[in-house]
């Protein structure tokens, strides 16, 4: 069964009572070529040997082991399965059912069975995950979505944002025309935005002026101060936009190109890269803050951590999984961000950790190791 990624699916992983429990993480394509698709299936066929392989070491029924491996197996087979990925996939199989969900950043291929069901890196990618809106101008049909960074959006419509700027302009037009006329009758002082200038820029000017009002119009004032608004266009566009927005929060990046005729997954895939790599290096900069008062290195007192994890002590537990390579099943020429389990300590015990700093209320963070002081694994930092 298809999860989608968030608290309840950490919490009812976390909550699981099945004595077996198998984990298996692996990269996927997004792009939906044949050779991705077969090397997407290759990989997952040697964690379903995996699986496989546990099973029968267990005290398992025929019965039992063939009804988890026909699903897995169904799994395998179906192409259309492997046409809709993201960039990761995580698969968590127990004596009631097989769940999986799709990642919104590349992980690597790791299999676990042991006593939790390994959760870490869903806590990492939920602990960090944030909301904004991306508002696409071009002059034919202006879009406006809500994203999540886990990768799920929502199309917003807006009531009367216009469908094209020929549209919209002959609606302003009409409605200074009412305006006037209504000042009038009333020998009111008229305020209009002033005599039209017969030229392109001032057009757009006014198309834009006439997109930003409707959308902050429709918006409660607090998302306008508190849920950042990502541009997509091209530069001129999203300069004079930026220029005359009453919008409370624009992101100093933008989503270059012209996205009038592309999908609505691609240009969503463009500004969750732009958005991501512009707050990872506000969030490197907020963590080294927090770093440098840290008072426990998990590489000196890892007992210290445990410890403090099982009282509910720590705030924040960072861990150094994140890793910047070209070493990436994707097909961009630029280095990608991979979310890796391997560390000095044991799977297990950060597991344990995680677990318990999650179960009272903490963040998990995973980061760059480089980052972390001392080249220590993880860290973290406590309430009190």
């Amino acid at each position: 069964m298809e999860r989608k990624l968030n608290r309840s699916l950490i919490e009812k992983l976390l909550q699981d009572t099945s004595e077996l429990k198998l984990s298996f993480y692996m990269p996927t394509h997004q792009k939906s070529h044949p050779n991705h698709i077969r090397e997407d299936q290759i990989r997952f066929k040697k964690g379903l040997q995996q699986i496989e392989d546990h099973m029968n070491r267990l005290n398992l029924s025929k019965s039992t082991r063939k009804k988890f491996t026909k699903k897995l197996h169904a799994m395998h087979d179906t192409i259309e399965f492997w046409q809709h990925q993201k960039k990761g996939l995580a698969l968590f199989v127990s004596e009631a059912e097989v769940t999986y969900c799709k990642l919104p950043i590349e992980v690597e291929e790791v299999f676990i069975a042991d006593a939790d069901f390994y959760t870490v890196p869903l806590m990492a990618i939920v602990s960090s995950q944030e909301q904004f809106y991306l508002l696409e101008l071009n002059q034919t049909q202006p879009r406006f979505f809500h994203i999540s960074t886990s990768g799920s959006y929502r199309r917003r419509l807006v009531d009367t944002l216009p469908a094209d700027k020929k549209t919209a302009l002959r609606i302003d037009e009409f409605q200074q025309e009412k305006q006037y006329h209504a000042t009038q009758r009333g020998n009111a002082m008229h305020h209009g935005h002033g005599a039209a200038k017969d030229n392109a820029q001032t057009e757009v000017t006014n198309y834009l002026r006439l997109i930003d009002n409707l959308l902050c119009e429709s918006l409660p004032s607090s998302s306008r101060d508190k849920t950042m608004l990502l541009l997509a266009g091209d530069e001129a566009v999203v300069s004079e936009y930026r220029r005359l927005s009453h919008y409370g929060d624009i992101a100093d990046t933008f989503v270059h190109g012209n996205f009038e005729h592309s999908p609505e997954e691609v240009l969503i895939d463009q500004a969750l890269e732009t958005y991501n790599s512009f707050m990872a290096q506000s969030r490197e900069k907020q963590i080294n803050s927090t770093l440098q008062n840290i008072r426990n290195i998990a590489d000196q007192n890892f007992g210290n951590i445990l410890q403090a994890a099982r009282s509910g002590r720590i705030d924040t537990l960072f861990l150094g999984m994140f890793d910047k390579t070209r070493d990436s099943v994707s097909d961009e020429l630029t280095s990608q961000t991979i979310l890796r389990s391997k560390t000095a300590f044991t799977i297990d015990k950060i597991q344990e950790t995680a677990k318990q700093v999650w179960q009272h209320g903490g963040r998990i963070e995973a980061m760059r190791e480089d980052l972390l002081p001392r080249q220590a694994n993880f860290a973290a930092s406590f309430r009190y």
